[in-house]
């Protein structure tokens, strides 16, 4: 766990360590009762560590072997895929069956059918709205997976949802928002924004989004976030374009006073951001984020 602070690891092989991670436990545990004496003298003690291990072991036994069985899945079928630019492309799926119920800015893990893609599930969050018919997902060629998603995946790939996960809900505070998104990070937003025009909105709604990218070029869905500005009183939008505007930091937005923000992006730049506004005296339980950054 330490390591994934200072190291970015791609998620096949975060994942692989976290099951050796068991393996290595499980071999612990039967060093500690087969060959300490402590053990073998203190029947409490042995059984205070017993009832741990067979928690542990059984956990690790559900996850690693049962759960991929048990876990609910939706069953969907790449209908669509819009490549916008070298880097970034939405992926729409239809459903096979029963639909994914889900609540705008949660995120799900996805597998592919293709024999040339991994069938390890990755998470990506969703950017449509519970009202659709059918699911969309922006993913960014970052690593080895994502890049070979973007190469390789096409229209007609069969694909399992597992999911939703998260609590990443801009509905469940009153206060005025900040949303901050960086790169792809925009997808929780999209959802929240397309949520937005089929929802009733507050008197007091006050919503700034501000979207860092490195370049215009690099924005998704720019448009609609342009047009819901001028449509929507209370909402405004702000690009923040680093080969113009330079990076985003928390001194750059004028009022933070009683505001609930919402972060979603790079690790790095969330953390920068949490450290400046944490400077700026902002509570940290006003500043929310989902921790996953895979790819």
């Amino acid at each position: 766990m330490l390591i994934t602070l200072v190291i970015k690891i791609p998620y096949d092989k975060w994942k692989l360590t976290h099951k050796l991670t068991g393996i290595i436990f499980i071999l612990f545990i039967l060093h500690i009762f087969l060959l300490d004496e402590l053990i073998s003298t203190n029947p409490f003690l042995a059984v205070y560590l017993g009832l741990f291990a067979v928690l542990g072991v059984i956990s690790f036994l559900y996850k690693s072997i049962f759960y991929k069985w048990l876990a609910d899945k939706k069953s969907y079928t790449v209908q669509h895929i819009d490549r916008p630019n070298n880097q970034v492309m939405g992926i729409t799926l239809f459903p096979n069956g029963k639909q994914l119920q889900f609540t705008p800015g949660q995120f799900c893990f996805f597998s592919y059918s293709d024999p040339k893609i991994s069938r390890e599930a990755h998470p990506f969050t969703i950017c449509s709205t519970p009202s659709d018919d059918h699911i969309t997902i922006i993913v960014k060629a970052l690593g080895d997976y994502t890049n070979h998603l973007y190469q390789t995946l096409k229209p007609g790939v069969k694909a399992l949802i597992e999911g939703p996960y998260g609590r990443f809900d801009y509905k469940k505070y009153d206060h005025p928002q900040i949303w901050i998104a960086g790169g792809v990070g925009i997808a929780p937003f999209i959802s929240w924004a397309n949520n937005l025009e089929e929802s009733p909105i507050p008197a007091n709604f006050n919503t700034d989004l501000y979207y860092c990218v490195n370049r215009t070029e690099e924005a998704v869905h720019l448009k609609k976030f342009e047009e819901l500005e001028n449509q929507l009183n209370g909402f405004s939008f702000h690009l923040i374009r680093a080969d113009r505007e330079g990076f985003l930091s928390a001194n750059d937005i004028v009022d933070l006073n009683n505001r609930e923000i919402f972060i979603c992006g790079p690790k790095e730049m969330r953390q920068s951001l949490f450290k400046e506004f944490r400077e700026l005296q902002v509570l940290g339980k006003h500043i929310h984020f989902e921790d996953f950054d895979f790819s």
